[in-house]
């Protein structure tokens, strides 16, 4: 049976957060609403000063719709895999991903990032991905969301229905993240890895007593795996 394994991207393959970064490039090229991203750095600010939650902050990722309405999605992807060329990995997660490969498991990116930037950061480290993606007719983007991948149970949901396609049972998985938005996902595999954790999932991994490793010693972990 298919043993795979999920891994968020933001803090845990890579340091920052891409989507905020790419919707600051983007509105430099005309294809996102300032005003928008404007109150994206306001509420990421009043969450890294402990003013808002990280869950709720996650939950400001349903505004990313109509901040691209009636923009051309051909442009927006073609920013994206310019943009994810040179977006920074730790040093170890290529590695990371081959050991998990050479383990048994299938590699799968699952973020809450937006498709048009986090597919080709997949592709560059040869996996697949779930993440966020938008509404488009005839190539322009509408304004609606299509995936709940931001909401509090939004990645265990869509790990439950990718496992069901698939056939695989959640038992027989891995998955690592580094955030209280992630407790879910870990809550549900048979193998949870809190990699790079924040403080909040931290707390909860060592009561529960998942592992915990950062980008320097997970390579050490899955040699021992």
């Amino acid at each position: 049976m298919e043993r795979i394994a999920f891994l968020d991207f933001d803090g845990t393959l890579s340091p920052g957060y891409v989507s905020m970064a790419f919707h600051q490039h983007l509105a430099e090229q005309g294809l996102y609403s300032p005003h928008e991203l404007r109150r994206q750095q306001h509420y990421r600010l009043r969450m890294e000063l402990g003013k808002l939650s990280f869950e709720d902050w996650v939950r400001t990722i349903e505004r990313w719709g109509p901040a691209f309405r009636g923009r051309s999605a051909a442009d927006v992807e073609a920013a994206g895999r310019e943009f994810a060329a040179v977006w920074p990995l730790y040093d170890s997660t290529p590695e990371v991903v081959r050991r998990v490969r050479e383990k048994g498991y299938t590699p799968l990116l699952l973020s809450a990032a937006q498709e048009e930037v986090i597919r080709p950061l997949a592709a560059s480290l040869g996996m697949d991905t779930l993440c966020t993606a938008l509404e488009k007719d005839s190539g322009i983007f509408t304004g609606k969301l299509l995936t709940s991948l931001h909401l509090p149970q939004g990645k265990q949901d869509a790990v439950r229905a990718y496992l069901s396609q698939v056939g695989a049972t959640p038992e027989d998985c891995l998955a690592m993240g580094d955030s209280p938005h992630d407790v879910p996902l870990l809550e549900l595999v048979g193998t949870p890895i809190a990699l790079n954790p924040r403080p909040e999932l931290e707390a909860i991994a060592r009561q529960r007593g998942w592992p915990c490793r950062t980008h320097e010693t997970i390579l050490d972990y899955l040699s021992g795996f």
